[in-house]
């Protein structure tokens, strides 16, 4: 038996609430077009000027209102030509604003040359267009997109300033060499263990000081264990008979192979990462800089604690060891002017705790002008030289 209804309900209707055209079912959408059509209702027309663009990665279908042009729905290439001339004949239809989907990547390039051209242009996400079933053709998508901005119907996404999305590309080109980095320690890591090089037991890291030599080694052809042990930095706990021990191994030319490669493609992302050609380097750590003269080199700056410690809220800490936006800002204006001002390309910071140190910088008469900088300074790490952050020059 059905469960009685409680006195004082309703029963629910496909009848939409309040709320955006996305967040309808497909019921929900029919009924409220179907309303529309019963009660002749009317939407308030918000962009007169508007025109939608359906994003493809051969052709892009664009709409315009069929009173502005005998041909309201034309479709242009993907190149910049066909772009610009996209442009142009949305001025000579008198468009003001465009909507278009944030399809792939493909939206970037129509993007930025509709802004350039002086147009305000919405990036809307896929799930706000929702049409009605049976619409599926690109040129009943760009009209359906069209109608959704004239009534004001869609919400635009936020897209950060030129100079954000700059470094978030710097940013993430350098995320996909550290991760890449990375892996080619795994598998040089496996290659030696597939030899029987037991060295991930005696040292913590095969890419530090005495890993990195001893792997030099191999590839140059050196094979007595006595005579690799001899790399042994002092600050290794390991013995050099640990290390030899551990060296005696079962040698076959097709893992030496891999290892060689996996070697020199390790070596490659960490000069992408810190290239040899860049002098100034600033690196930030709230400990000794007892490592990063590695990174930094003899020429550059490390911003560290060089007394002893102290105890204290996090806030005067900071102050107290000149932690400070301030402070890594004028050590960079330093490091550029001691490495020839006016021709600087690239300044790399070092973070020990991979974090983000923004420095807007713009060329001003000549010069660089930085600032402001906004800086994150949690606890402190060891360095790595996975961990810093290349700033170029636009």
């Amino acid at each position: 038996m059905k469960p009685k209804q409680q006195e004082g309900t309703r029963k629910a209707t496909c009848r939409p609430t309040q709320g955006h055209w996305h967040q309808m079912n497909r019921k929900q959408r029919r009924e409220t077009m179907r309303r529309i059509q019963r009660e002749n209702l009317s939407l308030e027309v918000v962009h007169p000027d508007a025109a939608g663009i359906d994003i493809g990665n051969e052709f892009h279908y664009v709409a315009v209102p069929p009173t502005r042009d005998g041909e309201p729905v034309r479709r242009f290439g993907c190149t910049t030509t066909e772009l610009k001339s996209m442009a142009d004949w949305l001025k000579q239809c008198r468009i003001r604003t465009v909507a278009m989907q944030s399809t792939g990547v493909y939206w970037i390039a129509v993007f930025d040359i509709l802004e350039e051209a002086g147009f305000e242009v919405y990036l809307v996400n896929a799930r706000e267009t929702k049409n009605l079933p049976g619409r599926k053709s690109d040129v009943q998508k760009s009209q359906w997109l069209m109608k959704l901005h004239t009534y004001g119907l869609l919400r635009n996404s936020f897209r950060p300033s030129q100079e954000i999305r700059t470094m978030r590309t710097y940013w993430r080109q350098r995320n996909d060499l550290v991760r890449g980095a990375a892996r080619h320690v795994h598998r040089i890591q496996k290659a030696l263990t597939q030899m029987n090089v037991q060295l991930a037991n005696v040292l913590t890291d095969v890419s530090g000081i005495t890993g990195q030599a001893i792997i030099k080694a191999i590839l140059a052809g050196e094979r007595d264990p006595h005579k690799l042990a001899a790399f042994r930095d002092p600050r290794v706990k390991a013995t050099e008979e640990e290390i030899a021990r551990s060296l005696e191994d079962n040698w076959q030319e097709d893992l030496v192979f891999v290892l060689k490669q996996e070697q020199d493609a390790y070596e490659f992302c960490q000069k992408s990462v810190l290239p040899r050609h860049v002098k100034a380097r600033v690196s930030v750590e709230q400990a000794s800089d007892f490592g990063w003269s590695k990174y930094t080199g003899c020429e550059g700056h490390n911003l560290c604690i060089e007394t002893f410690g102290a105890s204290a809220p996090l806030k005067q800490l900071l102050k107290k060891f000149g932690f400070s936006a301030k402070n890594i800002v004028a050590a960079a204006k330093k490091q550029i002017a001691q490495h020839q001002t006016r021709s600087w390309k690239e300044l790399f910071f070092l973070d020990s705790l991979d974090n983000t140190v923004a420095v807007h910088h713009k060329h001003v008469g000549g010069g660089v002008h930085l600032g402001p900088a906004h800086v994150t300074l949690p606890r402190a790490r060891h360095p790595t030289p996975a961990r810093c952050l290349r700033l170029n020059r636009r």
